[in-house]
């Protein structure tokens, strides 16, 4: 299954008072999600698929608000499925494509009100095994991410409205 590179891509970071996730932490599908809204409007350069978008979901689900900036953010495959309600058994081979091909997938930002726009990776790494999938993402996406509460202009959302999207 393939998302539209045009329709909108809902992304963001993970909200939960008092809480720093880290590589111990299982998913959960009531995490609440707060992205910038520019990442609404964000475009990725040709067509993702279902796999790649929810890794960047679930991913971006793990950051936490605490953060000074980007760090890794960790889950397993296992959580990964679980979370999904999908079985694991095949779901590897499919996480490892996914994470190869996230690791050229391409973003672009477009201001509307200067008419500019940049593109650049998603991600600055990402590292697969059947045990833990690790994910840094851009440098140039801390801003959208995890500086937008004191810009205001954010939307939210939990997390499991989103990942039963196909």
């Amino acid at each position: 299954k393939v998302v539209n590179s045009h329709l909108q891509i809902y992304m963001g970071d993970l909200i939960m008072d008092k809480m720093v996730r880290n590589k111990q932490d299982n998913l959960n599908e009531n995490y609440l999600v707060v992205k910038g809204n520019i990442l609404n409007d964000a475009k990725f350069c040709g067509k993702i698929t279902l796999v790649e978008y929810r890794l960047l979901l679930i991913a971006l689900s793990k950051i936490s608000p605490l953060m000074q900036r980007l760090e890794y953010v960790y889950f397993t495959a296992k959580d990964f499925c679980k979370l999904l309600n999908i079985k694991e058994k095949g779901m590897y081979s499919h996480i490892r494509e996914a994470s190869k091909k996230l690791a050229s997938r391409t973003i672009t930002l477009e201001d509307k009100f200067k008419k500019d726009g940049i593109t650049f990776s998603w991600l600055h790494e990402i590292k697969y095994s059947e045990a833990l999938i690790r994910i840094k993402f851009h440098p140039n996406l801390e801003n959208h991410i995890l500086k937008i509460r004191k810009d205001g202009g954010y939307t939210k959302y939990y997390i499991k409205n989103i990942l039963k999207l196909k």
